[in-house]
């Protein structure tokens, strides 16, 4: 079973950042997974491995840009609550690819090349709201472990259609 999950252009704020310039920032990670889904009467588990880019950058005068690539290995699990909702606990750790770090400061450019270790834990939950539409929320966690430390929380929004 092939999984495509895709997140683009969510918007990443100047604070978050720390960042007091002006000008937007965004964050954008395109991933797809290979597995094998095992399911019981009420549960789903999905072991996986997976390749996937991702991508931070603010842009203007000064800025700052992160991209790479990377392997991944993960469980995705699916609990049916009820009828119409189900919950979840998504596990994965990832090894990157040449991270590269830019820098720009007025006319200056700094560029770094570094590699790490990363993880992620996602927290499902999924409504149907009608024979075959489905909505999903995922609070997650985000820990980039390379050339610093980086925690990222979000939240993902997910729409789906069942056939």
């Amino acid at each position: 079973m092939g999984v495509i999950d895709s997140c683009f252009s969510q918007q990443v704020s100047n604070q978050s950042l720390f960042y007091r310039g002006k000008g937007g920032a965004g964050f954008g990670s395109i991933q797809t997974r290979f597995g094998y889904a095992f399911s019981g009467s009420s549960s789903l588990l999905t072991p996986y491995l997976g390749l996937g880019i991702y991508s931070l950058s603010k842009h203007v005068h000064n800025g700052f840009e992160e991209s790479f690539g990377y392997l991944a290995g993960g469980l995705r699990t699916q609990f049916e609550c009820a009828s119409v909702c189900s919950v979840g606990l998504n596990t994965e750790i990832f090894r990157t690819l040449s991270v590269r770090q830019s820098v720009q400061l007025g006319s200056g450019k700094t560029v770094r090349h570094t590699n790490g270790w990363g993880c992620n834990l996602g927290l499902p939950v999924t409504v149907r709201l009608s024979r075959g539409w489905d909505v999903q929320v995922v609070p997650y966690y985000l820990r980039l472990l390379f050339s610093e430390s980086q925690n990222i929380y979000g939240t993902t929004l997910l729409f789906s259609y069942r056939f």
